[in-house]
């Protein structure tokens, strides 16, 4: 039986790629360079103050008021990284390249003992230790995001797409879920004409679960466990409390 949960880790963990991501992010304090240089800018309203990070220096001037030592902050951003290299840690790169990044992905995967043959990887930002976030595409299955702190932190695409207000894959390979998740149902014996799917949470055991939709009927929920594929109908389903979210879409 199925017990359906939202991520709760992801709710956390959107929360920390929202900052991180040099192309999208604006966290609640601010947000990353575009540039990918790991440069925090804080959001401030016009006309309000900020109160700097402890130890950054401030100058004022009559014309624009407060505003922070770029300097200051590159200094400490270049200690962080040398602290890190110093304990062997990953440091990304000044200016990557699409091979370096997928050089680096891949021994964070592989180190992960993730199942990843990653393709293609990009390069998001870093966190507020530095340490360097990657997406990677793999040649089969979900692509990852992927932390390169300590231990090293992944999440798969499929996961995050399960919270749309958070951090989402946008690497073209990984816009892959229906081809992927109904794969999985063609193995576990699904027969229907699929035409949705995306993962609804975990079970209480901990896997995940998939629902998927079937054009004219309803669809299923997936539960890949140590011993195979879970099905359960979205008729079933519904009998327990739960909703499928694309029971009604019929087209």
């Amino acid at each position: 039986m199925f017990n359906r949960k939202i991520f709760a880790l992801l709710l956390g963990a959107c929360a920390v790629f929202l900052i991180a991501d040099p192309a999208q992010a604006q966290g609640r304090g601010g947000s990353f360079s575009s540039a990918g240089d790991g440069k925090y800018a804080p959001n401030v309203p016009p006309g309000n103050a900020v109160d700097p990070p402890e130890g950054m220096a401030i100058t004022r001037d009559n014309t624009s008021g407060s505003r922070l030592n770029r300097q200051t902050n590159e200094e400490r951003r270049q200690a962080e990284r040398r602290r890190r290299a110093a304990r062997g840690e990953a440091v990304a790169p000044e200016n990557s390249t699409p091979a370096q990044n997928l050089r680096a992905a891949q021994a964070l995967a592989t180190g992960a003992a993730l199942e990843c043959r990653v393709t293609e990887a990009s390069l998001l930002g870093v966190d507020a230790q530095e340490a360097p976030i990657y997406e990677a595409a793999c040649a089969e299955g979900p692509g990852q995001l992927i932390i390169a702190s300590t231990p090293t932190q992944a999440y798969s695409c499929f996961e995050l797409a399960a919270v749309p207000e958070g951090q989402q894959c946008e690497l073209p390979a990984n816009q892959n879920s229906l081809a992927v998740i109904g794969g999985w149902a063609r193995q576990s014996g699904v027969t229907c004409q699929i035409n949705q799917a995306v993962a609804v949470g975990r079970s209480a055991d901990g896997n995940l679960i998939y629902e998927i939709g079937c054009a004219g009927a309803d669809g299923y929920w997936l539960e890949r466990a140590s011993d195979g594929w879970r099905v359960q109908s979205c008729e079933v389903i519904a009998s327990t409390g739960e909703t499928c979210r694309f029971s009604e879409d019929r087209g």
